[in-house]
């Protein structure tokens, strides 16, 4: 029975980070999809503790971040992101973001040979 409880907890709290909480924060344009460990598990922070609706804003003493570590039981990152993306996390695009930056200057990252001798 309490594992039941905890499972409903941790679904419910995860329905109100993905529906409620990120779309408050601001200037939102989704997670970062490169954020997985490798093995499918996605690691995420929030710079404060108030984009939760239940949070009163007069019992806040001081801006509190968190670190969330969603862990999956997909087998590779891949996985992973096809998993919180059927449960409705709202990634930013693929194509955004460090990894992409550097593949697009080695797209056009330009070399210039120069003029060989010939004899």
């Amino acid at each position: 029975m309490s594992i039941f409880w905890m499972m409903q907890v941790m679904y419910s709290f995860l329905d109100r980070l993905m529906n409620l909480a990120l779309p408050r924060t601001r200037d939102f344009q989704g997670v970062n999809p490169y954020s997985f460990d490798g093995r499918g598990n996605y690691t995420l922070g929030l710079p404060e503790q108030s984009v939760f609706p239940e949070i009163r804003f007069e019992n806040i003493d001081k801006e509190r971040g968190m670190d969330i570590c969603i862990i999956t039981s997909a087998k590779n990152d891949t996985e992973g992101l096809k998993l919180l993306s059927l449960m409705g996390m709202p990634f930013r695009e693929l194509g955004g973001g460090r990894s992409s930056a550097s593949a697009a200057k080695k797209k056009t990252r330009v070399t210039f040979r120069g003029k060989s001798r010939r004899k």
